[in-house]
């Protein structure tokens, strides 16, 4: 719905390209789209700790659980 009117909005400003409201228009959505693009996001890692493989907290638990089942097959070879 935003698209289609955003949309629109561009077709009748460039449709009015050569009168000063036309104008004004084709300035704000070149402001809009300039500031649109300044405040996109950055490619990179959303912070430093997730980039760390061994902070990852899912990673952390993963190297716990392989801990405690060698533990256990270690406990289960010593038994037997």
């Amino acid at each position: 719905m935003v698209t289609s009117l955003f949309t629109a909005a561009a077709w009748l400003a460039c449709l009015f390209r050569h009168t000063w409201p036309g104008r004004i228009v084709l300035a704000l959505i070149l402001a809009t789209g300039i500031a649109a693009a300044a405040d996109a996001p950055q490619p990179g890692p959303a912070s430093p700790g997730i980039s760390q493989p061994y902070n990852h907290p899912m990673k952390q638990a993963h190297l716990a659980a392989a801990g405690q089942v060698a533990a256990l097959v270690r406990k289960a070879g010593n038994g037997a």
